[in-house]
């Protein structure tokens, strides 16, 4: 669906949106998941999160908006360096 559309609007309460994070920042929220346990199954996930966020730049890209609950960037996921570089990234 998310190939096709022309905008995405989205509110979050507890973390940045998929769409938004940096490698990092979503390696721990998948980690933290348990959805995906070897670390295979981790590094695919990521690798397509982040194949996702190219429909945001280049040619034609999706008209996008994010709504944060303040508490996202309260919520510390994968340390201070993760969180630092996951704040300059949005």
């Amino acid at each position: 669906m998310e190939a096709i559309c022309s905008s995405i609007r989205t509110y979050q309460v507890q973390l940045i949106p998929g769409l938004l994070q940096t490698e990092e920042y979503g390696r721990a929220v998948t980690v933290a998941s348990r959805t995906w346990q070897t670390p295979e199954e981790i590094d695919q996930f990521v690798r397509v999160r982040l194949a996702r966020q190219e429909r945001l730049a280049g040619e034609g890209p999706i008209e996008y908006w994010a709504v944060l609950a303040e508490g996202v960037l309260h919520q510390q996921v994968g340390g201070a360096d993760v969180m630092r570089a996951q704040l300059h990234h949005s």
